[in-house]
């Protein structure tokens, strides 16, 4: 079944309009019923949203607003000690920090620590080692973000 998903035209764009539409301060209550998502679910979606099969469908715009996204909420996520939903982010912002500038577009005076894949799939169970805590609560301030992309 998600390899008919992950074939699909959207997949990336349905990844990227999922991510935006959550309401992150009821994810961050848990209060999860039918209508709002838990952090499971947002885990998992943040999972198929670094996958290449994803980020192929999407235009430089997409990734970029996908990239920002990822940013402003693993720090929210970070700020209330949940490591393993920020992970999840840090793994979609890693998978798009990875790619080319000629893919993704630029990311003006954003500076992430090299961390191979496997390192970054690493931190959800390991936890999000203090140094790089700077480089990840500097990426929103450094793209100019006020707010929720």
């Amino acid at each position: 079944m998600l390899s008919t998903i992950e074939a699909q035209a959207d997949f990336g764009a349905n990844n990227l309009r999922y991510m935006s539409g959550v309401d992150i301060n009821v994810l961050e209550s848990g209060d999860c019923d039918d209508d709002n998502p838990c952090d499971l679910d947002y885990v998992i979606v943040c999972y198929m949203a670094s996958l290449d099969a994803s980020q192929k469908t999407m235009d430089k715009p997409s990734l970029q607003r996908l990239f920002r996204l990822a940013a402003w909420d693993a720090n929210r996520f970070i700020l209330r000690s949940d490591s393993s939903s920020a992970a999840g982010l840090l793994n979609v912002m890693y998978a798009i920090y990875n790619k080319p500038e000629s893919v993704r577009g630029a990311l003006p005076g954003v500076t992430l620590p090299a961390l191979t894949s496997r390192e970054v799939a690493a931190l959800a169970q390991l936890g999000i080692p203090p140094e790089l805590m700077p480089a990840i609560k500097s990426v929103p301030t450094t793209l100019g973000l006020t707010s929720r992309p």
